[in-house]
């Protein structure tokens, strides 16, 4: 199990794992070095929170599987992930690839599937950068990216179904715009809103 939250002042939990002393000039400064794996992961469970949205952001992932291949900060040598599970009550997602994770510029090749996932989940984020909740509508992305030397070549395929905006929220991050005409018009005669951007 694995929790991870965002703090009101935008502090990740996971950053705050490296110990320091009271006394600065006993702090080492190298930064802490890392050796872990390969990770067999069966049945896992993660929790994700975000305190900094003006509506509570909490999504929990279940029944996680998959593979880690050495995870170290000082090796060269990528490390291949795979992961599925299940995102929220309905939502799929598997991700597989291989990365450089102390240089992903250097190195990722990388495919993240996210199928059927509740955009009501999402309300956080909606209400805090376009100042609207989502009431219904199901995402589905299929995102696949390759970096070799920070060069980038990725394909972003998003569907969005049945989106049904809902109250407005107050954010002073939202941006002004015009979402139900744009929804209206990118939406076809089923309510599918279907966008491909090669990137």
């Amino acid at each position: 199990y694995a929790y991870i939250k965002i703090d009101k002042g935008g502090v990740l939990n996971m950053m705050t794992l490296n110990k320091t002393t009271d006394n600065p000039s006993q702090n080492d400064t190298k930064p802490m070095s890392i050796n872990i794996g390969p990770i067999s992961i069966e049945k896992g469970e993660m929790t994700f929170e975000d305190l900094t949205l003006p509506i509570h952001f909490r999504l929990d992932n279940s029944n996680i599987n998959g593979s880690m291949s050495e995870f170290s900060t000082t090796t060269t040598k990528p490390s291949t992930v795979k992961l599925d599970g299940n995102i929220g009550q309905y939502g799929y997602m598997r991700i597989e690839g291989d990365l450089l994770h102390n240089n992903l510029k250097n190195y990722t090749n990388i495919k993240l599937d996210f199928d059927n996932i509740a955009l009501h989940d999402l309300s956080g984020y909606s209400g805090k950068f376009v100042g609207r909740k989502i009431d219904d509508g199901k995402l589905t992305l299929d995102l696949k990216y390759y970096i070799e030397k920070s060069k980038l070549d990725a394909k972003n395929n998003l569907v969005i179904s049945q989106i049904k905006l809902g109250e407005r929220v107050e954010s002073k991050d939202a941006l002004s715009l015009p979402l139900d005409l744009a929804i209206a018009i990118l939406e076809d005669r089923n309510g599918i809103i279907d966008i491909k951007l090669p990137i």
